[in-house]
């Protein structure tokens, strides 16, 4: 086996250490050119990636064929989920056209109006991955899929560019970024803190609705997460071959 080969082996056993006594822990596994996220973000094909099926900060690490290195958190929010469930809108035509425009930022002011949570929960995230960047001085992206992107969730990433650099320089610097994404996920999970944020942003009579559904989207959110279950008509959150 080759250093090149061996290196994912090596990402494996870090991460299953780094979160082996987190609550809803499975195994990361080793894939070679699978596609998953990055590669359905940026077009390109996968050199590896080390994923777990668990709900963890860090859903999988990916390298591609150009040598950057990308670190995925969990699922931070499900847009096309929250506008079936929680606002009714039942055509998925119409939904992917909202959708659309919601991985837009420039676009939020004028659907605040009719989507307040939605919007506030992508508020939130954006809001915690600044943080997030700033204590750790690690830039990370969140991310909020459009109607094309293969997975209806949003998350956050970084990536970094491993090229000429030793395995032992590689890893460090995996490090740094998965202790980033873990902050930032955590961050967004912090439900006393959300409060006060959305106390700061809304009034106290529509806080109480919005706070009973953010409670019942995050146990759904997490549920999707833990049991491998989707609104994407059967797809699972793996790789497929």
């Amino acid at each position: 086996m080759s250093k090149e080969e061996d290196f994912p082996g090596k990402v494996t056993s870090y991460l299953n250490k780094r979160f082996g006594g987190e609550r809803y822990f499975e195994p990361y596994k080793t894939d070679r050119g699978k596609f998953y996220r990055h590669s359905a973000m940026a077009g390109k094909e996968l050199k590896w990636c080390v994923w777990t099926g668990g709900l963890l900060s860090c859903s999988s690490l990916e390298e591609d064929v150009t040598g950057k290195i990308w670190v995925f958190s969990g699922s931070t929010g499900a847009p096309d989920d929250t506008l079936l469930e929680e606002y009714g809108i039942r055509d998925p035509e119409i939904r992917n056209r909202i959708v659309d425009e919601l991985a837009d930022r420039r676009n939020w002011r004028k659907h605040v109006k009719n989507f307040k949570l939605l919007i506030g929960t992508l508020t939130w995230a954006d809001e915690m991955a600044k943080r997030a960047s700033d204590e750790s001085r690690v830039e990370i992206v969140h991310f909020i899929p459009n109607s094309r992107f293969e997975g209806d969730r949003s998350f956050y990433y970084t990536n970094f560019d491993s090229s000429g650099i030793s395995d032992e320089q590689k890893l460090k610097e995996i490090e740094r970024r998965v202790d980033a994404v873990d902050g930032a996920y955590k961050l967004n999970q912090d439900y006393e803190a959300e409060k006060e944020f959305w106390k700061q942003h809304f009034s106290e009579e529509f806080l109480k609705q919005v706070l009973a559904q953010r409670r019942r989207l995050i146990l759904k959110l997490r549920l999707y997460e833990h049991f491998g279950k989707s609104s994407e008509k059967g797809k699972s959150r793996r790789p497929s071959p």
